[in-house]
């Protein structure tokens, strides 16, 4: 099998850090990754992960939202 794609990379850190947030800064840390130096198909995958994060986790939402912002993306609702 080849390397993974950029999406699937950032999406395993994604979920890895941010499925179920023990360290917050651990989140950020692959949100803020995630969110960096995509192709816009590829950001929309991560878009649509990190909306159903910030509503499984609303107590670290606004940060998400805003470390994503930060870097371009902008998070819906799921």
């Amino acid at each position: 099998m080849g390397q993974p794609s950029g999406r699937a990379e950032a999406l395993a850190d994604l979920i890895a850090a941010c499925g179920e947030i023990v360290y917050e800064s651990d989140c950020l840390i692959a949100v803020r990754e995630a969110a960096r130096g995509m192709s816009e198909a590829d950001r929309e995958g991560v878009r649509e992960s990190l909306a159903e994060i910030v509503a499984n986790n609303p107590g670290q939402a606004a940060r998400i939202r805003e470390v994503a912002g930060k870097e371009g993306l902008e998070i819906g609702d799921p």
